[in-house]
């Protein structure tokens, strides 16, 4: 159910809780003052950031009802007739013009997204519930909630549960989801809550005036529900709306008179309540409320997707409000304390959407208006979408476009606003969600004049380019006109918590078959473009004074295309230690592509001994990958035990010690290269070795060699790098020598 905002206004209103009146207050900068005043306004007028305590809210309790466990319950036809004419007050729809700018508000400056490199992925789909197994009325209001094992569908008077295989696991009427009986009952929300492991959902009961809330008792949305009874002071409930936080549930209405076609729209009203009394099943239900408030229309609450005591809800009206969007802030938990700020953030301008061409008729899709379709909030940041009018590139005419705009709600601005729409075609009611790794999920339908009403999805990977998304991605086409006057009014997405990358989607398209509406579910994921580094060697050893060559790729992922630049730190960092050179430090993809750099590492003959890790950077944007290779300095030193004397004929032994001195240990052969008298030999044992190890020098002379002393050069190398050390050899003559017996001395 949508009503219209443009009524007569209440100004001041008491609320009714159950049977107890109560006044609802608001505080401007310390003033209290009567509802229909100006003071919420004023808290964030001119585009103000800095948020404002806006609004104490009224202490109340909601009430149980009932508890129904779907495991015991077969299929009953609904208990009377519990369709609602849901077109009481239908929205005003433009008409598609063939013009352009002109069709927009001087001034609007909404940028139109890009493509981005990522792309959609949907592995799987189903069609679930249509108009013949519910009502016989539009729109279906399309919700899809997702727990560990199975799904669970709402349309406007039926629910449905299936495996994530699309199996259909049970059915039944939400009158009897809800125990509503005869009642008229509309606009099913629903949830799932992964902190609590609970199914939340909603639905307004119009013949009672009232919200219904419904809990699981468990992760099964097979099992047994709690049912709870928030009043609303003798409203009608139009479109109620539920959030959650860490601590709180919330709901919001657009409260009327009446649910009537003479109904006056009274203002937004929101109940917040104790989460954790509801997942307890406890009887009475603390809560506060406020509103409803003349000033405010369409108050939004998002499904906390990450922890968070703040449960933030959003508000563009019914785009009524031009250029700027509220976010209100809400902490404390009834019974204690509760209390909402608002900050009002400007936005681009807003056009009204108008109504989506189909083929073969002259009937309009009816587009709604620019009120918030969905909103979600994840680690700081809120998504949130609504339909609205734009001009799409290369198009002359005003389209039904989708806008998406992100804001960080730690510093209450604007991360990204855009529209997303196509030359040609009509979108209109996205939903959205967050995956775990902060990738954005979207689900739209869409016409033209030559395409039934459709289904399609898109998203953006967190490393997409601000304002871009990914190539949208056919869900599912329609077959048949849409002609009742009515679509939408909102469609569904849930993140699955057993793989938390995945969202599952349901939306409304056309068929000829099961009625004019019908519902189709999937699982979408998105896969970011991206690029890898790579390098070749992944080690070089090398000795002081010499250099090493890395080949270095890049490797285009799912159609990245970009400019990467490269970078080379060395750590550790010391004096003398080794440096680089990149060439070229840019490169270029293209999707698909690949690109070499070379990594030039250098040292110097002083350049001390050890491992070194080079660390290759590879930055696009808000990607960076990274690589590291180790480049390893070997060297050692050489020593000996002291000289060597012999007589002619004769031989004798020095110790030759090699000591790693760093890096890792290579082999290092020995030789004498220089100094040798004639007719004489050197040997080594062992010839060679990994240092740290010890050799024995043995030098042979013969009888002819010459007596004298002489300075032995011997080498250690271990390929082209080397050192060396001097040995001293003394020769005597053999004549010296007595009897066979030493040395003959004087």
């Amino acid at each position: 159910m949508r009503l219209n905002s443009a009524v007569t206004l209440l100004i001041i209103c008491n609320v009714a809780l159950g049977s107890t009146f109560l006044s609802t207050t608001i505080l401007d900068t310390g003033k209290v003052v009567g509802l229909g005043g100006s003071a919420l306004a004023r808290a964030g007028e001119n585009g103000s950031t800095s948020p404002k305590l806006v609004a104490t809210l009224v202490r109340g309790q909601a009430f149980l009802t009932a508890r129904i466990n779907l495991a015991t319950l077969g299929y009953t036809e609904p208990a009377g007739p519990t369709a609602l004419a849901l077109n009481l007050m239908p929205q005003t729809q433009s008409t598609p013009s063939s013009s352009s700018a002109t069709d927009s508000p001087v001034g609007k400056t909404v940028t139109t997204s890009s493509l981005s490199a990522s792309s959609v992925n949907s592995s799987f789909g189903f069609d679930a519930l249509n108009q013949i197994q519910s009502c016989n009325c539009a729109p279906p209001d399309v919700q899809v909630a997702t727990g560990p094992n199975s799904l669970i569908e709402m349309v406007n008077l039926e629910t449905e549960i299936f495996s994530k295989q699309g199996s259909s696991l049970k059915s039944l009427p939400l009158s009897t989801f809800f125990s509503t009986g005869a009642d008229s009952i509309s606009d099913p929300k629903v949830f799932f809550d992964s902190p609590s492991g609970r199914f939340f959902a909603s639905i307004v009961d119009i013949s009672a005036l009232s919200i219904k809330v419904a809990v699981s008792a468990s992760s099964d949305p097979a099992g047994t529900w709690t049912i709870f009874t928030i009043g609303t002071g003798g409203k009608c409930p139009d479109q109620p709306i539920i959030g959650i936080s860490n601590d709180k549930f919330v709901a919001s209405a657009n409260d009327f008179t009446s649910c009537s076609r003479t109904g006056k729209l009274a203002g937004a009203q929101f109940w917040v309540l104790n989460k954790s009394e509801m997942v307890a099943g406890a009887a009475n239900i603390d809560l506060a409320f406020f509103g409803p408030n003349s000033t405010l229309f369409s108050v939004h609450p998002v499904h906390s997707l990450g922890s968070t005591a703040t449960e933030f809800m959003v508000s563009t009206g019914s785009g009524s409000k031009v250029n700027s969007v509220e976010i209100f802030s809400i902490t404390g938990v009834p019974p204690g304390t509760v209390a909402v700020s608002m900050v009002s953030l400007s936005i681009s301008p807003i056009t009204l959407p108008p109504g989506g061409v189909q083929p073969g008729t002259s009937v309009l899709v009816n587009t709604g208006d620019a009120r918030v379709e969905d909103a979600t909030w994840l680690q700081g940041k809120i998504w949130y979408t609504f339909n609205e009018g734009c001009t799409p590139p290369g198009d002359t005419a005003t389209r039904s476009c989708l806008r998406l705009t992100q804001v960080n709600t730690s510093t209450s601005a604007i991360i990204q606003d855009f529209d997303f729409g196509a030359s040609g075609k009509y979108y209109f009611y996205p939903a959205l969600r967050v995956d775990s790794l902060g990738n954005l999920d979207v689900i739209y339908g869409y016409s033209s004049s030559t395409i039934f009403p459709s289904l399609a999805v898109t998203g953006r990977a967190t490393s997409d380019p601000i304002g871009s998304l990914a190539q949208p991605k056919n869900l599912k086409l329609g077959s048949a006109d849409q002609t009742t006057g009515r679509y939408g009014d909102y469609f569904g997405a849930g993140v699955d918590p057993s793989n938390p990358t995945t969202v599952w989607v349901a939306g409304e398209y056309t068929s000829n078959t099961g009625g004019v509406w019908s519902t189709f579910i999937a699982n979408m994921t998105i896969v970011s473009s991206d690029f890898v580094i790579s390098a070749n060697p992944q080690v070089s050893i090398l000795s002081p004074g010499l250099s090493a060559l890395f080949n270095i790729s890049l490797n285009s992922i799912n159609r990245f295309t970009g400019s990467v630049s490269l970078t080379a730190n060395v750590s550790p960092v010391i004096a003398n230690g080794p440096t680089t050179v990149l060439k070229p430090t840019t490169l270029n993809l293209t999707a698909g592509g690949s690109g070499n750099s070379t990594l030039t590492v250098s040292t110097t003959s002083a350049t001390p001994a050890g491992i070194y890790s080079v660390t290759l950077t590879g930055v696009s944007g808000s990607l960076s990958h990274s690589v590291a290779v180790s480049v390893q300095i070997f060297d050692f030193s050489i020593s000996n035990s002291g000289a060597i004397t012999i007589v002619q004929g004769g031989s004798g032994s020095s110790t030759i010690n090699v000591t790693l001195l760093g890096g890792p240990s290579m082999p290092v052969s020995l030789s004498c290269v220089g100094g040798l008298p004639s007719d004489t030999s050197c040997s080594f044992l062992p010839p060679s070795g990994s240092p740290t190890f010890t050799s024995s020098l043995t030098i042979t002379a013969s009888s002819s060699t010459p007596s004298g002393t002489y300075t032995i050069t011997v080498d250690g190398s271990n390929g082209g790098f080397s050192h060396k050390i001097q040995v001293t050899l003394t020769v005597l003559p053999a004549s010296i020598m007595g009897g066979g017996r030493g040395f003959f001395q004087e």
